[in-house]
């Protein structure tokens, strides 16, 4: 192999630094067209337009088809009335969606109850019942989807609301996207149900299949980013607040809570005592709790970061007793722990409600502010239930107390830090007390007669006994989980349909999970930035920086926190606002890592959110997330459609299962990381291995899982600029914001790589331009390795906007275009790149394709010298996206390259491609009459006469018969004496 030592001396390069902001050097025009799908070479890398027969289930943890063939879902989303495009749009949309690689559509905020042109349901009809004209256009549309292979996947409740008709008490009074309330209003569940049924049962004319039994629609979520822990974490049972649960509500969701404990204790005695617990005993669990002994060694003093200070037992005035301890402080630190008092003596029992008392003033004339904490006093240092609880001394004496609880045993003394070294100002403490103390059940004025039983808030945990925090957790659990379980049990036994359903795609709580375990597979939406302020033309931004800047990992685990083993996992939404310029990041980050993370689905971007929009022709004002008029976006979507439905990144080697318990979901608090677990859990942890939750049932939860990868915990700090799966295919650079892609088939670089060498296996590229980000992707059209494969693909991708748009910095570290969005056409900011690519091969034909995928002019022959090929691309000359590569050896290419005698032939571009039982061409030749041969050409060089003919000027169609043939990539080859010409063909079964 050529070392990349001797491919250094073939570059020249120069570093530049850039501002993220900066107005685009070098650009060229690339509108999408709308609604127009590709030809030749893209569309190699897309499924074939194969109709929908079979129905998608579930096996060992994937979905796969009938026979068990594994399929994997590269989709995007319709928003709004873009889920309802009339009838030609609805051919054109499914014909580009296919082309460019989409197999699956979720269908997203297309429920909207008195928005008619973004609705299935008629705004004025009793009963949830279905509008007649938007179901027609939706019936149209999912037989062109079913017609061009792509599947369906539907919110089955996103925006609806219950309105004047639908039979539904206080309809007028629900929160926004019936949040939470559709979890337990008998009136909602039920028209929750007409409307499933009104859809299932829903005939298609056009398939004379009930949608129940259309296997296009193979995906189905009971609700949309509702989930019922989130509406109690946010305090929304409360009446009276925006977004919030009516008095209606409120009174609704208290009566069945009321209701289920009067089955279950009967009275308020027998409650109160179920509930209630009596501390084990009274003493002060502090030691020199009043200083009195001067030289008592309980009590030390931490000094840190610059700080100056003393301990200084005090008795000129003291609290309580003859002494106080005085904390003089000569010089402040930077920081309010600098300077720590500590103790150590205090024993904990788990689960315990403890109170923690104590005086203090400052001899200071103004406040003061001192910090608690409790933890184990040795690593992990744990929080044992004090974190960060602040309270102001004042000049004169004061008694402070905190009620908390003990996260667990500690027989050996919890270490108690008062932190006060941010401010100067001595402080003088005494009379400290920290004793268990009795948990009542009941607090007053509570009855199961009146209803009057409250809820624990979420953020008074501590405050209440565990025996009722576990019992409303424990009532929570069951609400969700029956609403979630008998919807399923309706849709699949009731009704007879056997599309695959998942309950919710918001998961901020374990018990999220927990409820809809028992559902087919697990799903989550994610973005990454937003727009901000966007209430005034001039008052908006987004962040405009990337994941890959982020040295935590950006938000992959908060994917792989949401998959469980042995169940298939799917991103249904990731979306990114524009004007980001790090919109590749969507279509490398994302289906690479969701390959490795091994998971079944992927849901990018937002295709369309308007009729209006299908339209258009250039990025429109303030449409931040339509993707469809990017080329940033749409010039990516083959390849990584392509890459991740093949799985051209591999799943990790390694696994790491996350056991969850019981305790666990009855105890927030031991949900506190990343991945609902009570210890601190490593970000990066799905960077660098595969993550599932494998049970709810452990007798002990997972604890620090990082320390089982040596990147992450060998005590030398994470390299956040080499962050490397376990596969050493993906490789994650923070510190420069950019990752590298490489397999055998499958090579990319994205983010904000510039005036760098990167070597990938058998290729090293470089960029010379001064653009801010930049991205390729390279990735082979067969089964051979790219730099032995007949043809493959570049892709080079940057930032796009439209013509004279300027990014404007921002003081709040943000940027807008409020400089200007600017005018059609849409253009790309311009790349320069040098590939070199060791090869066996003789010859490589580079040929730029234009923005439908053509190819565009006459190849550039690059010859191999010394087992390299230097391939230098500027697209300011190329001005295109992507560019053909054929690989030739020397009897190859001799007849392949054009010349004089090939200028007599003609051969059309094979249609379909990919095709399945057979495709055709056209034919032409020079009159001459001279004899015509047809060959098709498989990878390995096997050789079969289709078709032999005479040269004529008038087009002659050829069918070319694939039902022998095994799935792969071939050429049509045309021949006429010595002239030679060939098209490339894709055998897809």
């Amino acid at each position: 192999m050529v070392r990349l030592t001797f491919l250094l001396v073939l570059v020249l390069t120069a570093a530049v630094v850039v501002s993220p902001a900066q107005t685009m050097q070098s650009s060229f025009p690339v509108s999408v067209p709308p609604l127009t799908e590709l030809n030749d070479v893209p569309l190699l890398l897309a499924e074939p337009g194969v109709e929908i027969t079979e129905r998608i289930s579930v096996r060992d943890g994937h979905f796969v088809k009938p026979d068990g063939t594994r399929m994997r879902f590269f989709g995007t989303t319709l928003w709004y009335s873009g889920a309802y495009p009339d009838s030609a749009e609805a051919v054109l949309m499914a014909r580009q969606l296919r082309s460019y690689g989409i197999n699956a559509v979720r269908f997203n905020l297309h429920d909207y109850s008195t928005w008619t042109v973004s609705t299935f349901l008629s705004p004025n009809a009793e009963r949830f019942e279905l509008s007649e004209s938007q179901m027609a256009r939706f019936d149209w549309l999912m037989y062109q989807f079913k017609l061009n292979g792509i599947y369906v996947h539907f919110a089955l409740h996103s925006r609806r609301t219950a309105g004047r008709n639908d039979a539904v008490t206080n309809w007028d009074t629900i929160p926004g996207l019936q949040r939470g309330v559709i979890y337990f209003d008998p009136e909602l569940k039920a028209a929750q149900r007409t409307v499933t049924r009104n859809l299932l049962t829903h005939k298609n004319p056009h398939t004379g299949l009930q949608y129940k039994d259309d296997p296009t629609l193979a995906f189905l979520d009971l609700v949309d980013n509702n989930s019922f822990f989130w509406v109690w974490r946010t305090y929304g049972f409360e009446p009276y607040s925006y977004d919030r649960f009516s008095y209606y509500h409120s009174r609704l969701l208290h009566a069945q809570w009321a209701d289920y404990l009067r089955k279950k204790y009967k009275t308020d005695q027998a409650l109160n005592a179920a509930w209630s617990r009596k501390a084990t005993g009274a003493r002060n669990l502090i030691s020199s709790p009043g200083f009195e002994d001067p030289f008592s060694t309980d009590w030390t003093l931490n000094v840190n970061g610059g700080a100056q200070a003393a301990l200084d037992p005090y008795e000129s005035e003291s609290f309580k007793g003859e002494l106080a301890m005085r904390v003089r402080i000569g010089t402040p630190g930077g920081a309010i722990t600098n300077v720590q008092l500590r103790n150590t003596s205090i024993v904990l029992e788990a689960d315990r409600l403890y109170e923690i008392a104590f005086a203090a003033r400052t001899m200071s004339q103004s406040a003061k502010t001192i910090s608690l904490y409790l933890t184990n006093p040795a690593t992990p240092y744990n929080n044992y239930g004090i974190n960060n609880v602040r309270f102001q001394v004042m000049p004169e004496w004061q008694k402070f107390s905190y009620k908390f609880r003990s996260t667990d045993d500690n027989e050996f003394g919890a270490l108690l830090r008062i932190m006060c070294g941010q401010q100067a100002g001595d402080l003088v403490f005494d009379d400290f007390d920290v004793r268990m103390i009795d948990e009542d059940g009941l607090v007053a004025g509570e009855t199961l007669r009146d209803d009057q039983i409250g809820f624990v808030p979420y953020g008074e945990l501590a405050q209440f006994s565990q025996a009722r925090v576990h019992e409303n957790i424990e009532f929570f659990n069951k609400l969700v989980q029956d609403h979630f379980e008998s919807l399923h049990l309706y849709i699949r036994d009731t009704l007879g349909c056997d599309a695959l359903v998942t309950g919710n795609n918001t998961s901020y709580m374990l018990n999220d999970l927990y409820a809809q375990r028992n559902l087919d597979f697990n799903s989550v939406i994610l973005s990454w930035d937003y727009v901000r302020n966007s209430g005034t033309d001039d008052n908006w931004f987004v962040s405009n920086v990337g994941m890959l800047q982020n040295t935590n990992g950006g938000n992959i685990a908060y994917a792989s926190r949401n998959a469980a083993a042995d169940k298939p996992m799917v991103i249904s939404q990731m979306v990114m606002p524009f004007p980001t310029m790090h919109m590749n990041e969507m279509l490398t980050v994302w289906p690479a890592y969701a390959n490795y993370q091994d998971f079944d689905g992927l849901y990018v971007g937002m295709y369309s959110d308007s009729r209006d929009a299908m339209y258009a022709d250039s990025i429109r004002f303030k449409n931040w997330y339509h993707t469809t008029t990017n080329p940033a976006f749409m010039s990516l979507l083959p390849s990584a459609g392509y890459a991740f439905r093949n799985g051209l990144v591999r799943p990790a080697e390694q696994e790491i299962l996350l056991e969850q318990t019981p305790d666990a979901l009855l105890r927030p608090t031991r949900q506190a990381s990343n991945y609902f677990l009570e210890s601190s859990t490593d970000n990066r942890l799905p960077l660098f291995r595969k993550t599932r939750l494998a049970t709810f049932d452990a007798d002990f939860q997972t604890s620090f899982p990082q320390r089982d990868v040596f990147e992450l915990s060998n005590g030398d700090g994470v390299n956040t600029s080499a962050m490397e799966s376990d596969t050493e295919e993906l490789l994650w650079n923070a510190d420069d914001g950019y990752i590298s892609i490489n397999t055998e088939r499958y090579k990319a670089v994205s983010g904000m790589w510039s005036g760098e060498f990167l070597e990938l296996g058998e290729l090293t590229v470089n960029r010379i331009d001064a653009a801010p980000v930049g991205t390729f992707t390279w990735i082979s059209l067969d089964a051979d390795a790219i730099e032995e494969a007949d043809e493959s693909m570049i892709t080079i991708s940057s930032r796009a906007a439209n013509t004279d748009a300027v990014w404007r910095d921002r003081p709040d570290a943000g940027v807008d275009l409020t400089g200007g969005w600017g005018t059609a056409p849409t253009v790309v900011e311009a790349l320069e790149m040098e590939f070199l690519l060791v090869s066996e091969r003789d010859t490589l034909l580079l040929t730029p394709l234009d923005k439908l995928g053509n190819k565009n002019g006459e190849p550039r022959i690059i010859e191999n010298t010394a087992g390299v090929f230097r391939i230098r691309i500027d697209q300011a000359d190329e001005q295109a996206l992507w560019f053909h590569v054929e690989l030739r050896d020397k009897e190859e290419t001799s007849t392949d390259v054009s010349d004089a005698a090939t200028n007599r032939l003609e051969l059309s571009a094979p249609w379909p491609n990919p095709a399945d039982a057979r495709s055709q061409v056209i034919v032409r030749g020079d009159g001459s009459g001279a004899d015509l041969t047809l060959e098709l050409v498989s990878v390995l060089g096997t050789r079969q006469n289709i078709w032999s003919g005479r040269s004529q000027e008038t087009a002659q169609v050829v069918a070319v018969p694939l039902n022998e043939l095994a799935s792969g990539a071939y050429r049509l080859v045309l021949r006429s004496g010595d002239a030679v010409i060939s098209q490339p063909l894709n055998v897809r079964r």
